[in-house]
């Protein structure tokens, strides 16, 4: 998969617009730096958004190793968090989400980075609304 991100001329013609890209508790963080550096070679601020999809409980022990990573690679980012992925499940075969949950995901993903770029704001949450919930 990232081999296919490698060539100079996929680089530099086609990836001039912002990048995000979904990530789940599943990513190595060897691996994120390498897409991040065949994504943003030139660590453009605000080019790259990573889209944080693992949950609650994943995020607590993955996500640190991730953002460590980032940081020692001295690539920057903007980390999102969609918690409405990390946290389906199925009941009386329905897909459901379950508020505290998310709620949970939320919460856990503000303090890791909060801690991690000594900041406190959370930049974006990805929430999706039943069809005439709003």
């Amino acid at each position: 998969m990232l081999s296919s991100c490698n060539s100079t001329s996929f680089k530099t013609f086609y990836l001039q617009n912002p990048i995000g890209v979904k990530v789940s508790d599943k990513m190595d963080p060897r691996d994120i730096v390498t897409l991040i550096a065949n994504l943003n070679p030139n660590n453009t601020p605000g080019r790259l958004t990573i889209i944080v999809r693992m949950g609650a409980k994943a995020m607590r022990e993955k996500l640190p190793k991730l953002i460590e990573a980032v940081q020692q690679a001295g690539q920057v980012v903007v980390w999102v968090t969609d918690p409405m992925h990390g946290n389906t499940e199925t009941v009386s075969g329905y897909k459901t989400r379950r508020f505290d949950n998310i709620r949970a995901e939320i919460e856990v993903r503000t303090v890791i980075v909060a801690h991690a770029y000594a900041s406190n704001h959370l930049p974006m949450v990805i929430l999706l609304c039943p069809q005439g919930f709003l």
